[in-house]
Order: C-alpha cells, then sequence, then structure tokens
C-alpha cells in the first residue's frame, strides 16, 4: 500500500498547466508532488479532507512589493501564505544601487521569490515619500548587469513606471532607454502605465514578446478608452506582451474592465501589487484571492481566473519549470479555496462599486510539502 507525508483528498483540483479539472486527490512526499488521481487505498501521514473545496497549484502574485526595508513594502510570508500564495515577484521595490542591501530581508522569508529591478538605482524604496528618478542618464547598465549575473535565478526582469508623476517632461526617452537595457540583459520590460505621460497606444507600441503592461485597466487619465487604446492592446498581445492586473485598488476600473471584456480583453495575469496601504484593506487590495474573486465576480471563469495566478504568471515569470502546476516531481506548492456565495463590495479605483456574490476563500497553503496555512475551521 502506498504512503505519503500528505494527502489532499477529494477537492475539484483545478490545474490548468494540465489541463486537469477533476475530483481528485493530490499527494505530496519528500517536499514535491508525487502523485494526483485517486488515491483512495493510500496511506498519508498528514491526511486533509478537501471535500467541496477547490485545489490548485499554490497561486503566484506576479506583482507586488515585498522588500521589507523599503517604504512600502509588505511582510512577505504574512501577506502571501494565508492567501494561497506560495510565490510572488516583487516589482521594483529595489534598483541596482540598493538591492543588495535589501536582498537578505528579501530572502529571509520562506515564500518563493523573484525579482524584478527597477531601472531607477534606488527603485521605489523612498516612496512615497520620494519619487523615482527615471532621467534615462541616471540608469545604471553595468550595476544592473552585474547583478543579472550574480543572481540569475532570482532577477527575472526590469520595472518602470512612466505616470506623469515619474515620467514629467521627459517623453519617450524613459521608456525607449528602460527597453533598450532589457533588450541587452534579455530581460522582460514589465511598465506602470497609470496616469500615462504617453497615450496607450503609444506605451504599448514600445513593447515586444515577453515584456508585461501592468495596470491597463487604469481609469486615470488616458486610459484604453481613447481611441485606438483597445486595438493597441490587442496588437501588443498578438506579440507576445502580457496583460499584468496589478490591482492596487487604486490602478483598476470597472468601466476600463467592462469594455475590456466585451473586446475579449482578458488579463493574462491577476496580481495584486500590495504596499502597505493595501495589505488586508478591502477598500483596495487585501490580498490576491479577493483581487481574482472582482475577475469572477465580472464573468471571468473559474478555471481561466485560476489560470491567471499559475500557468501563466509562472510562464510570465520563467518559472514553468518549478511553480503553477500540480506536475508530479515539482515542488509541493498547493492552494485549497471554497468558494463562498456571500454579498461582497469591491471597489475600484475611481469611486465605483461592484456588487459581488462570489468570493474565493483560502482555507489551506502547502509550501515545498508543508502546511504553512490553515483555517482554523478547515
Amino acid at each position: 500500500m502506498e504512503a505519503y507525508e500528505l494527502i489532499i483528498r477529494g477537492g475539484r483540483v483545478i490545474d490548468p498547466k494540465n489541463a486537469r479539472d477533476e475530483i481528485a486527490d493530490v499527494a505530496v512526499q519528500n517536499g514535491k508532488i508525487a502523485a494526483v488521481g485517486d488515491l483512495s487505498g493510500a496511506l498519508a501521514g498528514t491526511d486533509v479532507d478537501a471535500g467541496g473545496c477547490i485545489v490548485t497549484p499554490g497561486l503566484i502574485d506576479s506583482h507586488a512589493h515585498i522588500a521589507p526595508l523599503a517604504a512600502i513594502g509588505v511582510p512577505a510570508d504574512a501577506f502571501c501564505f494565508p492567501s494561497g500564495v506560495t510565490t510572488v515577484n516583487d516589482a521594483g521595490s529595489a534598483g541596482s544601487a540598493n538591492y543588495e542591501l535589501l536582498r537578505p530581508g528579501l530572502m529571509y522569508s520562506w515564500v518563493g521569490k523573484r525579482i524584478f529591478l527597477h531601472v531607477c538605482p534606488s527603485g521605489l524604496s523612498g516612496f512615497r515619500a520620494q519619487l523615482e528618478n527615471i532621467d534615462p542618464a541616471d540608469f545604471d547598465l553595468p550595476a544592473l548587469r552585474r547583478l543579472k549575473e550574480k543572481y540569475p535565478e532570482e532577477i527575472a526582469g526590469l520595472k518602470i513606471r512612466v505616470g506623469k508623476e515619474t515620467n514629467r517632461d521627459l517623453g519617450f526617452a524613459p521608456l525607449r532607454r528602460a527597453k533598450e537595457i532589457a533588450e541587452e540583459l534579455q530581460l522582460p520590460l514589465m511598465v506602470h502605465c497609470t496616469d500615462p505621460a504617453l497615450s496607450m497606444a503609444e506605451i504599448l507600441s514600445c513593447l515586444g514578446k515577453g515584456d508585461i503592461i501592468t495596470h491597463p485597466y487604469h481609469g486615470h487619465g488616458r486610459t484604453l478608452m481613447e481611441e485606438g487604446g483597445f486595438d493597441a492592446l490587442a496588437a501588443a498581445r498578438e506579440r507576445g506582451v502580457y496583460l499584468d492586473v496589478g490591482d492596487a485598488g487604486r490602478h483598476i476600473s470597472f468601466d476600463v474592465m467592462r469594455a475590456a471584456i466585451r473586446k475579449n480583453l482578458w488579463p493574462d495575469t491577476i496580481s495584486t501589487d500590495a504596499t502597505e496601504r493595501g495589505f488586508y484593506n478591502k477598500r483596495t487590495t487585501f490580498s490576491l484571492p479577493f483581487c481574482v474573486s472582482k475577475w469572477l465576480n465580472l464573468g471571468m471563469p473559474l478555471q481561466n481566473a485560476i489560470a491567471c495566478v499559475t500557468k501563466n504568471a509562472a510562464r510570465m515569470l520563467g518559472m514553468e519549470e518549478s511553480a503553477g502546476a500540480l506536475s508530479v516531481g515539482m515542488p509541493g506548492d498547493i492552494a485549497v479555496f471554497s468558494v463562498e456565495n456571500q454579498p461582497m463590495i469591491f471597489r475600484d479605483g475611481v469611486g465605483n462599486a461592484l456588487e459581488g456574490d462570489q468570493i474565493l476563500h483560502p482555507r489551506l497553503t502547502v509550501k515545498n510539502g508543508g502546511i504553512v496555512y490553515r483555517d482554523i475551521l478547515f
């Protein structure tokens, strides 16, 4: 008779990478996924009954701020594990000048991590008291190259913000130079576009395969609702640009989201853009399942929503072999949820409310085969 360290039994297993959506058991041994299927005859050191729940790969938050010594950083494990998140990407908290200063705190947490370095050498470490400087004359390509070569398993991309507050009168120069540096380092570029200094179409025209437009569904200043915006977004996706929500509460507009949905421009990845202001705050971000729930209540099928925070996010971050799936031999990262049908008010960044009735409720999180969070009632 087979015996495993952990078996999660009888849940609806949704694993988009493996095209699995069925009632099944998931077993873990030696920190890795050992079997998925009917394990009714197998023994387990720890047995979890997930009947009536959804079992997914551990979620991936593809855009958050977890550098604990940065002004906007949230404590990674405290934010991620109670939300079913087992891997997180820090999107620009650090730059080339301070990454190694912030790195010990970043690496101390248990959650899996990837890092997008800001092209501004100081990153967002001083935000909100001081905005980053994105004058391309101050970008430090040699330092970025050194860090990429020294930490190839950590640094997965670059980040720039081209909102009016940072871009000022610099025009295309910061974005153009950031893209040149990303191409030279063979890294994707993530571009923050809320209240942009350029039109959405102009920003999107600069991005290519593997790059990420984050906050495309924002409602501040020049949005996708401008003439040509949605066409430019569709063309960018055809080129292989990822559409990343980057919720943060303020970076979404339900009107823009609905208009995008009508054009079948759903996001590729749903992420929190978590900062200290959104940490468990229902008026803004709260958690990744909370952000996912907004899209569920706008009509996104559950399987597609799970793909946004597993398979798609893993591909975007270059982690398809180590996260985002329940494949045998992969790390034992698992999340268990219930879908609660109860009233909930969601809010966007421009003052609108969405009345919903579906909430993705985290019940259990497993990281590398060990239980790191469990709802007291589960």
